[in-house]
């Protein structure tokens, strides 16, 4: 399924199998500074296109791994940590929304993209950034850990988040945007495509967030974030949970 999505996505954004190895790359180099992850070796882009063919143009290192783990976030009202004198980020924002389950029946709601995009995923974006009062994600957005179990689609993940024009997301990954230490470092921890413990894998990106923009992140840190954006996936990649976190 997500293999036809990367080949849809390659027909009308460009994006290579060498753009996919990048994301896995950046990953897995953010993941070998988070003591949590999973997936902590560093690889290389020949490593990444090396490695054996799943679902072309999806391979091995493109995929996401089984992990065991655990995350608990412990949720307040604002009386009650303002009463306490707690410490405390803020959810500002947050969203689900569906797509129907029927793959080709999505193409209606963006007869444009079709299934090279997240329709859904923008749409819950959309709705959690109104909430927060968010204008515009790109300049108003420090940092995001977005539900990308395969390396194609954190591309229409960063898109559908806003952070740039749809697209866009494969010529900036070139240029180390998304990096640690780029104007928005997108999977910071390694995300969901070195670690996947699948229970709570949407949680951990919420939680990432959190500890980012508490600046408690230890070395995969991004300097200076306090507004960041996590997602989760679910069902036949058709569920999608958005929040804002802010410190």
């Amino acid at each position: 399924m997500l293999a036809m999505s990367g080949v849809r996505y390659m027909q009308h954004y460009g994006m290579t199998e060498e753009d996919m190895a990048r994301v896995t790359v950046k990953n897995r180099r953010h993941a070998s500074l988070n003591p949590n992850a999973h997936l902590r070796k560093q690889v290389t882009v020949d490593d990444v296109l090396a490695s054996r063919m799943i679902s072309w143009p999806i391979k091995l290192m493109d995929c996401c791994p089984q992990s065991s783990g655990g995350a608990a976030m412990v949720l307040a009202s604002e009386r009650y940590i303002r009463e306490n004198h707690l410490e405390a980020v803020w959810i500002t924002g947050l969203a689900h929304c569906a797509e129907t389950y029927w793959l080709g029946d999505r193409m209606a709601a963006d007869p444009i993209a079709d299934h090279a995009d997240a329709f859904a995923l923008s749409q819950a974006f959309k709705r959690a950034y109104k909430m927060a009062g968010i204008s515009d994600p790109r300049t108003q957005i420090d940092v995001a850990e977005l539900y990308a179990p395969f390396s194609n689609t954190e591309f229409h993940s960063i898109d559908a988040a806003g952070l740039c024009e749809r697209g866009e997301s494969v010529q900036l990954m070139r240029e180390g945007y998304f990096e640690l230490g780029g104007k928005v470092p997108v999977n910071p921890s390694g995300g969901t495509l070195c670690t996947n413990a699948i229970a709570v894998t949407a949680m951990v990106r919420a939680a990432e967030v959190a500890l980012q923009v508490w600046g408690r992140a230890g070395e995969h840190q991004a300097v200076g974030a306090k507004r960041g954006v996590a997602s989760g996936n679910g069902g036949d990649h058709q569920i999608f949970g958005t929040m804002v976190i802010e410190a």
